[in-house]
């Protein structure tokens, strides 16, 4: 690329021909492109065999014309023959290449382990645990954890080009080899309707048997995926597949044809019950290490630490989401409407969230010019560490850092918490299923200053139990039972409920507080049920009371305070009038929050957090961090954005309603994507609709004016809104989420199909 966009002189004065890039083979392969006598002289060049230092042999016995004559034969053979090895070594490079790029099937311009476990399977070459492990070990070799394309080109072993070069001769070409087996899929999960789970898979094989289509079970669930990591802990007969590597990577294929039910976005305390219960049952899978000390517990945590949070969705959500409700659906709705709480005119119910400190008012943004990869880094006191060592990036790809300051997080809650008035519950909302690293230490940090004075005076206590906050004061019972002071410490704990203000309950017969498992409220599920209530949530006394509902971080908070305002305003909604919103969520490719786990981190030490360019080392972001502050980074690929608004386009033609881009330019990563947006729009005829942009908070009020006017609306919003917007407005206008139509129409041409809600599994068990 280089010599043929700079001009090969000045290009090959910059290269550094002794690095393994660029080796010999893609520069020959660039240099045939040249003209004939231009390309040889600088191969010579390169290979330190210039005409210019060659003895000229006219000084020969031939003589000047017959040297001449025969200097020029020598040349045209000596360029015919490098000419035909640069184009088989080209045309081999270029099939090489295309391999790498079928098998790259996140587009992030290198291999991870399983992408490369599958590119072996595929070529019918060994693909074991051990094989995989030496095959990547041997490729990566700048060992950042990823293979990229020129690591891939110089040290895959000859017998696998072989191999490839050889797939290529029998198909033709190499977009791909196969295309599998065209069947249904079915999820087996492990989320709260799992009564109808089972009970809805007899049906749907019933009405497919007449098409003669199959139906193929997948396991899923949390104990299928900690069967399917931990095969070295099992018999022969125990062992699984890895069954959820197997559907994401049909997901990229244009056979995907899924059928997918909700799933556990497992918190450590689901997790350990889990393991506890395989381990009942004759697994010997090991038990979750907390804090690992030795290279096996890192190694045992490490593996656990796929399946926690949000294991599932990232990895076969490889397209965006369109979800509405079907007109029957909607018109049985209204003719038989559910209960809808009335809302008091004296209601005392609100939302409080930070205005300072917080993932908003943090975040920098950057849209990348070029395909490249990053480095996350520490520099503190002590030197530098790195995070991350290599993050890919695509050309066109948004990337955002943010960083919650955890002492202002403390200092809100705390604030919160003596604020809170008479007769009104302290109800936090957080997502600590599927925001897996994030949120849980947001929790934490509530108990620990909920219940400050117990956590005060026990905290040498506790640490020698191991008690973790971050799962709930419910980890504090469970590891104080037994232990001597295991009533000083409970009468303690109930101390603080006197100190403190009401808290919200998730279940007053048992006592359990919306701060006893993270797990238990989630703000998606818990604020659609709240408004659906009147604003209200559960007592101890199991009554219904006004709550403040405390969601820490600003992003999204606005929109559920201008529902709860509207409703006080205008009163509940009335289902029997009321419009439907659907929504088209950007999703694909692990886009915004949902994505940034593994670029999550709770910092170890008070320093500055880099985002660096790999290559050139030119710094991207900087946050100047204290010590367990949480600083996170989210990628947004293009090509789904593109989709994104294609898509939005294609249901606002189909319905007729208007298309709402949830955006505001307050926020650094929402400008980048008002950008794309307005840029794609223009791509699409958008003659005669109604598309507009507008900030969340905005975008939630003129929704409600549509709403109560019985009007519809389509809601198009980025990942986490998706998530939000999916409960909230199907729970008011059909009484669940569960009848809402949910389509993923799939990046490479197949699709999912999205039916059930989770998240009352304790209600449903009890009742039945």
């Amino acid at each position: 690329q280089a010599i043929l966009s700079q001009g090969p002189s000045q290009a090959l004065g910059s290269l550094a021909l002794s690095d393994p890039f660029p080796h010999r083979w893609l520069l020959m392969a660039a240099l045939v492109r040249l003209p004939r006598r231009r390309g040889f002289a600088l191969w010579q060049q390169v290979a330190g065999h210039s005409r210019a230092a060659a003895p000229h042999p006219a000084a020969g016995p031939l003589g000047p014309r017959a040297a001449g004559a025969l200097r020029h034969l020598a040349t045209g053979k000596a360029e015919s023959v490098v000419e035909q090895r640069a184009q088989a070594a080209k045309q081999e490079l270029a099939i090489l290449a295309q391999a790498f790029s079928r098998y790259d099937g996140d587009g992030s311009g290198a291999l991870d382990a399983s992408e490369l476990q599958r590119a072996l399977e595929d070529l019918e070459l060994p693909s074991g645990e051990v094989d995989v492990h030496e095959l990547f070990a041997a490729l990566d070799v700048n060992k950042d954890g990823t293979v990229e394309l020129t690591e891939w080109l110089d040290q895959l072993p000859k017998g696998t080009k072989l191999r490839i070069v050889e797939r290529f001769d029998k198909f033709g070409d190499y977009v791909q080899f196969s295309i599998p087996d065209v069947k249904i899929m079915y999820t087996h999960t492990d989320e709260a309707p799992m009564l109808a789970t089972y009970s809805l898979l007899p049906v749907l094989r019933a009405f497919c048997r007449v098409g003669s289509v199959k139906i193929v079970k997948k396991d899923i669930s949390l104990a299928g995926r900690i069967k399917a990591f931990f095969p070295d802990y099992m018999t022969p007969a125990q062992r699984v597949e890895d069954e959820l590597e197997q559907l994401g990577s049909l997901a990229k294929t244009p056979a995907a044809n899924i059928i997918k039910l909700p799933n556990i976005s497992a918190s450590v305390p689901q997790l350990t019950a889990a393991i506890k219960e395989l381990q009942a049952q004759g697994y010997a899978v090991p038990d979750y290490p907390a804090d690992p000390q030795t290279d096996a517990e890192q190694d045992i945590r490490a593996r656990y630490s796929k399946v926690l949070g949000s294991a599932v969705n990232p990895v076969l959500r490889e397209g965006n989401s369109d979800r509405r409700v079907a007109a029957p659906v909607k018109a049985f709705a209204q003719k038989f409407p559910h209960r809808l709480g009335a809302w008091p005119a004296d209601s005392k119910s609100h939302v409080a969230h930070m205005s300072d400190g917080d993932f908003f008012g943090s975040e920098q943004s950057a849209v990348m010019d070029k395909l490249c990869s990053v480095r996350i880094e520490l520099h503190h006191a002590d030197g530098v560490k790195v995070l991350k060592p290599k993050t890919a990036l695509q050309s066109g790809e948004i990337i955002d850092a943010s960083v919650m300051r955890v002492a202002a997080l403390r200092d809100f809650y705390e604030r919160e918490m003596q604020s809170t008035e008479d007769g009104v519950l302290f109800s936090l909302h957080l997502k600590a299923t599927m925001m897996k690293v994030s949120d849980p230490i947001m929790f934490g940090h509530a108990v620990e200053v909920f219940y400050k004075s117990a956590f005060e005076k026990h905290g040498a206590l506790f640490r020698e139990l191991g008690v973790n906050p971050n799962n709930g004061v419910g980890d504090v019972y469970a590891k104080v039972a037994g232990h001597p002071k295991q009533a000083e410490v409970e009468a303690d704990l109930k101390a603080c409920y006197k100190e403190r203000p009401a808290l919200a309950y998730v279940d007053s017969r048992r006592g359990i507080t919306n701060l006893h498992v993270p797990s238990d409220v989630i703000v998606d599920a818990s604020m659609a049920a709240a408004v659906r209530d009147a604003g209200r949530m559960w007592t101890l006394e199991d009554t219904l009371c006004d709550a403040k509902f405390v969601i820490p971080d600003r992003c999204y908070a606005s929109t559920y305070d201008a529902v709860i305002k509207d409703c006080q305003r205008h009163g509940a909604f009335d289902v029997k009038t009321m419009g439907a919103t659907s929504n088209v969520g950007l999703m694909a490719a692990k886009a915004e929050e949902y994505g940034s786990h593994d670029k999550t981190f709770q910092i170890p030490a008070d320093g500055t957090v880099k985002v660096i360019l790999r290559k050139s080392g030119e710094e991207v972001f900087s946050h100047e961090v204290s010590k367990g502050d949480i600083w996170r980074m989210c990628q947004t690929k293009d090509a789904p954005i593109q989709d994104w608004v294609k898509l939005a386009v294609v249901r606002a033609k189909a319905s007729g309603a208007p298309a709402i881009f949830w955006l505001t330019k307050e926020r650094a990563h929402d400008r980048n994507v008002i950008a794309k947006v307005e840029q794609y729009l223009r791509n699409h005829d958008t003659a005669g609709l109604d598309i507009r942009i507008l900030p969340p908070e905005e975008a939630m009020k003129a929704t409600l004016e549509r709403v109560r006017a019985g009007l519809d609306t389509i809601s198009v919003t980025g990942n986490v809104l998706r998530d939000y917007l999916t409960d909230l407005f199907p729970i008011l206008e059909l009484g669940t989420s569960a009848k809402m139509l949910s389509v993923v129409p799939l990046l490479a041409g197949g699709g999912m199909f999205e039916t059930g809600a989770g998240g009352s599994a304790p209600k449903h068990v009890q009742q039945f």
